[in-house]
């Protein structure tokens, strides 16, 4: 008798429930392999759309792995960071990625101009932030906007001008000598928050103060600007580092032994003391330049250099020293000058499935525009180019998370 060869019927087929694909596959996916799928059908398109759907892709991104470095315990670091940055030669905005599993970056990707929002008056967007995947771009004076570089959509922001409750120019004695945006998330209310500290001085001596400092605050959801406050900071004017419902600045004199936190929700001030050795250690014959690392492990970071070491820190209680690289004993940092060499910190990358040993400090290269790493379990400092096309603009680069959050 000849043999009948049976074929699996559809019942035996492998299925994935429908309920588990949209709950625990999907949220899993990068937002850029989720953006493709809405055009697999309406059914994808308006799950992959559901803004409970966003949010827990959003959650599930966010740094999750578990590492330490030196004295510290259990502090979260990044699979992957990804980039945002300007490259002056060729008028763009480009983004890419660093993955430490092939230790090396993606090929950096040249945003088209319909993709963000353009400059007009500006050489280039003034990057002021980033959270949760959207980025805070100037891209004229006095005109922001919010750009989520993964989905490519933005929207412009109400104009904020030159404010002062009594009076601005000549005709009253003061101008606007400088601004510092910061921009954060307020899980209380669910709603984006977009922070601008004026500072302003006088134009003559007859003014009996030396500066007022002027805080706006525009609400997303609300698109309008207010002013809520006069204050005595002196912030640099720099972005304001988001982290765990506050906006951080470094302060200018006279008080430059403290950082300022601006609480997102009470819309408040408070100080935090820097550690004493910053000051200590300072010398009138030591350069000293330090920032904020708004997410360092999980932990708000802190990084100061000086002529003879980098030193990284993190705030746990108190402040703790993460490590320190000293220039007379690393002969990679002394090939390099670490004041003009090396910029601020700008994250943390781990490769998969690595031990405490695989994770990497990463700085801007300020010299070409590049990114410099460091294995603190190593002491191995490597270097890397981001952009074959041109320099970017170090100032402009930036963090953010790959997400599905619309501006809009």
């Amino acid at each position: 008798m000849q043999s009948t060869k049976m074929m699996p019927s559809s019942s035996h087929q492998s299925h994935v429930p429908d309920d588990i694909l949209a709950t625990e596959i999907l949220p899993m996916l990068p937002a850029k392999s989720l953006l493709r799928f809405k055009s697999v059908c309406k059914a994808w398109r308006d799950r992959i759309s559901d803004p409970n759907f966003v949010d827990k892709h959003l959650l599930n991104h966010q740094p999750q792995s578990r590492s330490s470095i030196g004295n510290s315990t259990t502090i979260s670091f990044n699979k992957q960071l990804s980039i945002v940055f300007f490259v002056c030669s060729q008028r763009q905005l480009y983004t890419a990625t660093i993955i430490k599993s092939s230790g090396a970056i993606a090929t950096a990707r040249k945003l088209c101009y319909d993709q963000y929002p353009q400059c007009h008056n500006h050489k280039y967007p003034r990057v002021w932030g980033s959270c949760n995947g959207l980025i805070c771009l100037e891209t004229e004076e006095f005109f922001t906007s919010l750009w989520n570089p993964c989905t490519e959509s933005y929207i412009r922001l109400p104009y904020c001008g030159v404010f002062l409750r009594y009076g601005h120019g000549a005709a009253f004695g003061w101008f606007l000598s400088s601004v510092a945006y910061g921009f954060g998330y307020d899980v209380k209310i669910k709603d984006y928050k977009l922070v601008r500290i004026g500072r302003f001085e006088p134009l003559s001596n007859f003014v009996d103060r030396q500066h007022i400092g002027e805080v706006m605050v525009l609400r997303l959801h609300s698109n309008s600007w207010k002013i809520i406050s006069n204050t005595d900071y002196l912030v640099v004017p720099s972005p304001g580092k988001f982290f765990d419902g506050g906006l951080y600045w470094t302060m200018d004199e006279p008080r430059p032994d403290k950082l300022i936190r601006f609480d997102i929700h009470d819309e408040e001030f408070s100080e935090i003391r820097l550690p004493n050795v910053f000051l200590t250690e300072t010398t009138s014959d030591c350069t000293f330049h330090h920032g904020i690392v708004a997410d360092l492990g999980g932990c708000l970071g802190l990084w100061r250099t000086t002529d003879v070491s980098h030193d990284v820190w993190v705030m746990k209680e108190n402040w703790m020293k993460m490590y320190t690289v000293d220039v007379s004993t690393n002969s990679w940092a002394r090939s390099i000058n670490l004041i003009g060499g090396i910029g601020g910190v700008i994250g943390t990358v781990e490769e998969k499935n690595s031990k405490n040993n695989g994770v990497e400090i990463v700085y801007v290269n300020v010299e070409n525009g590049g990114l410099i790493s460091y294995c603190p379990s190593t002491g191995e400092f490597r270097s890397f180019s981001v952009c074959d096309e041109g320099k970017p603009r170090s100032e402009s680069m930036i963090t953010y998370v790959e997400s599905l959050v619309s501006p809009c």
